[in-house]
């Protein structure tokens, strides 16, 4: 397991441990509520919803960088979606942004990965999405 992958297993099992202890703090504000005590099942009831927050964050944490690793190219879209990709099978592999093109074919094999101006014909052995662009002005 890659290390990226090792930390997204663990921020989630944060995460579960954070739902666990909110779901605790609800049934406690539940008891706090029946044994007539208000303001303290009010609180008890914002720690669960703090614990839910912190679960939420954990979780988006987690698919940050999961989003993050090497995927293998099987599983790239092929939609014309622009990725960066690993070429391998070459002297010096290297990154490379481009897209699946059907249009694209080496020896009538059908579609290929391009960056637009040329057939790329080579091996594509992994992806990942690229980042969102900047935000423009501010």
């Amino acid at each position: 397991m890659s290390p990226s992958s090792e930390l997204a297993a663990r921020l989630e099992k944060m995460a579960v441990e954070r739902e666990s202890l909110g779901k605790r703090q609800r049934t406690n504000a539940s008891f706090s509520l029946a044994d007539g005590c208000p303001n303290i099942a009010r609180i008890e009831g914002e720690l669960a919803m703090a614990h839910e927050v912190v679960a939420a964050d954990l979780r988006a944490a987690a698919q940050a960088v999961r989003e993050r690793e090497w995927r293998p190219i099987a599983e790239a879209p092929k939609d014309g979606t622009e990725i960066l990709t690993w070429v391998g099978g070459v002297a010096e592999p290297f990154k490379y942004i481009c897209r699946w093109s059907d249009s694209y074919s080496i020896h009538g094999l059908g579609g290929n990965w391009t960056d637009g101006l040329c057939n790329m014909g080579i091996e594509v052995t992994q992806w990942m999405p690229l980042p969102a662009p900047p935000e423009v002005g501010g």
